[in-house]
């Protein structure tokens, strides 16, 4: 690395602050950019800021300008790695590698975005992010970021990302991560989610759950009878989990923000629902928001390949430690490759 060593994070904040007071953004990044590479042939950089020997850490913020709301972050990883495509909501950002290089790749969004949870994207430009170099992405460019050992790399972003809505795409998964808001109270009907797993994740106040067991044989159409099998608070920072056919359902009280992670487009999906009190069970088509009919079980299983029960899962994982709220996040099917 060059031995220009007499631009400091002071400087770079100065001059960065000074670039988009003339020229805003984006009309500035490219500035912006070069001052980034700047700092990175600062070669005590990171000794300065993070100690010497300098340790891996996932995420370490050694700068903020308070004016702009500029950001300044380091990432160091042991072992490599890399992201799923994403954006950084309404934040740009740059990547500056200060050792060893890093693969990036900027995406292009296909589909309109009239589908909830659903996105199609290509590559758009695929190319290694070198020692001493910096990449730019504007406000709303999806990208992904694949790094090997020992690397560490500079993030300057508009703002701060980690407190932001973000959208995050999964090229090879079908897996749905949706934001479930309520200011009022309300409750749902024992239902299942068709062919979809689900894990229910509180961020805001309580959400009562209630699994309940089926105890007819679905020889009859139209006719269900359940039990309660589980009564329980998935309290905030929880999560609980629900297999393919499990049925449930939520209650929930004023002012409830939950997360809803789906194997699969359940609102695609044809469900069951059911009525306790007249002990009936109707296919719910979701995508056309009505109920197609009512339909034997057997029939169900040959057309969702759905068991009449599955078995309860246990225990969800634990809560990220710092609580972090992903929302509107849509996934992708790769084409190369947020009621309960």
């Amino acid at each position: 690395m060059a031995t220009e060593n007499g631009y400091t994070l002071d400087q770079f904040l100065a001059d960065t602050r000074a670039t988009i007071k003339a020229k805003g953004v984006p009309s500035g990044l490219a500035e912006i950019r070069d001052h980034v590479e700047k700092l990175l042939r600062n070669p005590e950089l990171l000794t300065k800021h993070l100690g010497d020997p300098v340790p891996y850490r996932e995420r370490t913020t050694i700068g903020h300008d308070p004016e702009t709301d500029v950001h300044v972050l380091v990432h160091g990883r042991e072992k490599g790695g890399k992201s799923v495509p994403h954006d950084h909501g309404p934040c740009w950002v740059i990547y500056g590698n200060y050792k060893n290089p890093t693969r990036m790749r900027r995406w292009r969004r296909l589909d309109d975005g009239s589908k909830p949870g659903y996105a199609e994207i290509e590559i758009q430009r695929d190319f290694m992010n070198e020692a001493g170099h910096a990449s730019v992405f504007a406000v709303g460019d999806i990208h992904s970021i694949e790094y090997g050992d020992d690397t560490f790399f500079i993030r300057v972003t508009g703002g701060d990302v980690e407190s932001q809505k973000t959208l995050r795409f999964d090229p090879e998964t079908d897996v749905h991560v949706l934001v479930h808001g309520r200011e009022k109270g309300g409750k749902s009907v024992p239902h299942d989610h068709g062919p979809c797993w689900v894990i229910y994740g509180n961020f805001k106040n309580p959400t009562r759950m209630r699994r309940w067991r089926r105890l007819d044989d679905g020889s009859k159409p139209g006719h269900a009878e359940l039990e309660l099998q589980r009564d329980f608070m998935n309290e905030a920072g929880h999560a609980a989990v629900f297999a393919i056919g499990d049925i449930h359902s939520i209650e929930y009280g004023d002012d409830t923000f939950f997360i809803r992670v789906t194997g699969g487009d359940v609102e695609s999906q044809k469900t069951l629902r059911f009525d306790l009190d007249k002990k009936s069970v109707q296919v719910a088509d979701r995508e056309h928001r009505g109920v197609a009919g009512l339909v034997h079980e057997v029939t169900l299983e040959l057309e969702l390949r759905v068991a009449g029960l599955a078995p309860v899962v246990q225990a969800a994982p634990p809560a990220h430690p710092r609580r972090i709220l992903v929302v509107a996040v849509e996934l992708a099917r790769h084409h190369l490759g947020r009621d309960g």
